[in-house]
């Protein structure tokens, strides 16, 4: 079972071009985030399925997400520091960091993993982005009419 985004129930508004791209609302980054990472996911249960121990993806989806979801984390606690409900987004993000991390170290080896053990944590982190992401977009909106616009498009992991 994979998990699938929602998004915002919110009306996703257009802002102005941030940078080298066009500026997405938070909305809009946050499924193209998810999505890469499910599918990211779902490559990863292939791999698995296949008996391949451990799979090369992932090692994938943990560059990944160190590189988009953990770095996008830390660079909105600093932009929104002080910000009602930012506690919480803070403490989901320290759950997320924990999570990466202990997949970082099954695909190093450590411990003894099976694939349904892998599989169930995979599926638990993939969870917890998503409610994380909805909770990160109804706090970061709170303050104003259109939703905040994302300046560091986060999809760079590779396909």
């Amino acid at each position: 079972m994979t998990a699938t985004f929602q998004g915002s129930t919110r009306r996703d508004r257009l802002v102005a071009p941030a940078r080298r791209q066009a500026s997405l609302t938070l909305a809009d980054e946050h499924r193209r985030l998810f999505s890469k990472v499910a599918a990211m996911v779902s490559d990863l249960e292939t791999a698995t399925a296949e008996d391949r121990w451990p799979p090369p993806e992932l090692r994938s989806l943990i560059d990944c997400l160190r590189t988009d979801v953990l770095s996008q984390a830390a660079h909105e606690e600093q932009r929104w520091f002080g910000s009602v409900g930012v506690a919480r987004l803070s403490r989901d993000h320290a759950r997320l960091r924990a999570g990466v991390e202990a997949l970082a170290r099954t695909a190093d080896g450590e411990g003894s993993h099976s694939r349904e053990q892998l599989a169930a944590t995979v599926q638990s982190l993939l969870l917890q982005l998503q409610r994380h992401l909805q909770c990160e977009g109804r706090v970061l909106a709170v303050g104003g009419d259109a939703e905040p616009a994302v300046t560091e498009p986060a999809t760079s992991c590779a396909s």
